[in-house]
């Protein structure tokens, strides 16, 4: 994914929440925004997944230029997300856990004959994600996702965007709101699933995965996964954790010209 001198402006003040940013996430790379809440982190994420309109710049995504495309045609195109807000962008609380699980792949043939849905694959899929990621609730597939407790909503949303094996995971505060076992349970479902290990910090907030990454050094790091982006914000959880991993990784120099736009 390429992102050049992108710039984003809220309307509300007018105000440019992004300006001229521009990075490059390459296959097998991970890359991290670290900062403090309030300085265009989310404004970025939803410039990139489609929630809100780029003003300036472009977006390149496996080779082609998704600055205007749509939500639904990035999801098609491999890209995953894993949202701040997961009562807001995440799920349909009044809807059932397993319409949750298929909201963004109801029209495929899987799920789909001439219009109408396939109730039987839907409910199997559902409970297969419920097995494998350990989501609880009262009535499995047919509970109703505003009567989950939250640890168990954002699994629902990891293990539907996971299992999607996407090209890109755009991964937001994963662990946002939760307790610590739910957090550490959401890490876990993560990190189990790619061959992720652990995090480490230049300054203050860190980046999940394989080796080590020191957000404040402008540092990067590479695992082994094929056909994997991931740009994440990551909560406090982590930094307790990075703090107890050591720091005996040696990582590569990052380029650090942000006026560069990279081939």
């Amino acid at each position: 994914m390429k992102v050049c001198y992108t710039i984003i402006v809220i309307k509300k003040h007018k105000k440019k929440a992004v300006k001229d940013v521009s990075f490059n996430v390459r296959q097998g790379e991970i890359v991290c925004i670290a900062g403090i809440d309030g300085n265009g982190q989310t404004e970025l994420v939803s410039g990139i997944t489609g929630l809100q309109k780029i003003t300036a710049g472009t977006v390149n995504f496996l080779g082609q230029d998704i600055t205007k495309a749509r939500i639904r045609q990035r999801s098609k195109m491999g890209m995953s997300h894993i949202p701040e807000d997961r009562h807001k962008h995440g799920l349909v609380l009044d809807y059932s856990l397993e319409q949750n699980m298929v909201l963004q792949r109801y029209w495929e043939p899987k799920f789909q004959i001439k219009g109408f849905i396939k109730f039987k694959e839907v409910r199997k899929y559902t409970n297969d994600l419920i097995k494998q990621f350990d989501i609880r609730s009262g009535e499995g597939a047919l509970s109703v996702t505003r009567g989950m407790s939250g640890g168990n909503q954002q699994k629902a949303i990891v293990a539907r965007e996971i299992d999607k094996n996407p090209e890109l995971l755009v991964a937001v505060q994963p662990t946002r709101g939760l307790d610590v076992v739910a957090a550490v349970n959401i890490v876990s479902t993560i990190t189990n699933v790619f061959n992720v290990s652990f995090i480490s910090f230049g300054s203050a907030i860190g980046i999940v995965l394989s080796q080590m990454l020191g957000a404040g050094e402008k540092k990067q790091a590479k695992f082994a996964a094929p056909k994997l982006f991931v740009f994440s914000i990551v909560s406090v959880i982590f930094i307790a954790m990075a703090m107890a991993a050591g720091n005996d990784v040696i990582l590569p120099n990052y380029r650090t010209d942000p006026k560069e736009c990279y081939e």
